[in-house]
């Protein structure tokens, strides 16, 4: 996918996208940065700027300061993206990952994420040096704002060499809830040296898409700090908020025969809830919304 803004395409032509069974997780090779060709055949292209947020309206898939690729793999050796092969001494694996990183360069990956819901970034990656950071943001494909940095400012623990993999995820900033659809990861080395094998995204709960069945029954979503449900009937006892993990949030019964319903979610954390309907001989309504 291609936009305005960010001007690159998936490599292999179609973007990796999340499962949409909780539990389950897609990988994302790090050596398979997007390209330039709308195709995703090419080996990228080269912004050569070193600013945090990409330069939109720019062709550009990555940003690197070495003139050419440094790396001993022969994938993709065009690009000038250092790309080296090793065996991993945690698996005995083969492994091709993003080598010999300098502060300030980046790949950027174009993911889809399938459904709304609450997900957890995680990197693979490889050191024998201490206090090294790597940031991890999701960005949008039409103006590369930042929705969430999924990694920012935590250490990597030290793995012992270049060739030792281990997983990272950030105890702070590692899971969100996001919205469906079309993003752009940018993974962006801070200070010298990891090397990087794959991100993994794990869907952790999913929001069902599917409307109420009571087409009378109408709510204001986004919400920001009164929720509002009207036309109700006299079945609905009482209405339930959960946040996305499946937790009871807040909770209000409903009088008999009131057609108009408020609840005050001020006190709830800006994100996506589940608000379900509940009575004796009530359907099992439930539907998204989003607190702002």
């Amino acid at each position: 996918m291609s936009s305005a803004q960010y001007l690159g395409f998936p490599f292999g032509g179609t973007a990796p996208a999340t499962s949409t069974v909780p539990g389950n997780s897609i990988i994302i090779e790090c050596e398979n940065f997007d390209s330039s060709d709308a195709a995703g055949t090419d080996d990228g292209a080269n912004y050569n700027d070193n600013s945090t947020t990409p330069p939109s309206g720019v062709v550009g898939t990555y940003n690197d300061k070495s003139s050419a690729n440094l790396g001993t793999s022969a994938y993709r050796v065009n690009t000038e993206v250092d790309i080296s092969d090793y065996t991993d001494a945690s698996t005995g694996l083969p492994v091709t990952a993003i080598s010999n990183g300098q502060g300030q360069e980046y790949q950027m990956y174009t993911v889809q994420i399938a459904q709304d819901g609450n997900y957890t970034m995680s990197l693979r990656y490889a050191t024998g040096g201490s206090g090294k950071r790597q940031q991890l943001f999701l960005r949008s494909v039409t103006d590369l704002s930042t929705v969430h940095r999924f990694d920012d400012s935590e250490d990597l623990m030290p793995t012992g060499n270049s060739f030792t993999f281990m997983d990272f995820t950030s105890p702070t900033q590692g899971t969100t809830d996001l919205v469906a659809g079309t993003y752009v990861i940018q993974s962006r080395v801070v200070v010298n040296g990891p090397n990087f094998d794959y991100i993994t995204i794990t869907t952790n709960s999913v929001l069902s898409n599917d409307e109420f069945d009571n087409n009378s029954i109408t709510f204001n979503n986004p919400v920001k700090d009164i929720f509002t449900l009207s036309g109700l009937n006299g079945d609905v006892e009482q209405v339930v908020i959960y946040d996305l993990v499946g937790k009871q949030v807040l909770t209000k019964e409903v009088e008999q025969n009131d057609a108009e319903f408020s609840m005050d979610l001020s006190t709830l954390n800006n994100g996506m809830y589940i608000v379900k309907l509940q009575g004796e001989n009530v359907s099992d309504f439930s539907q998204k919304i989003v607190k702002e």
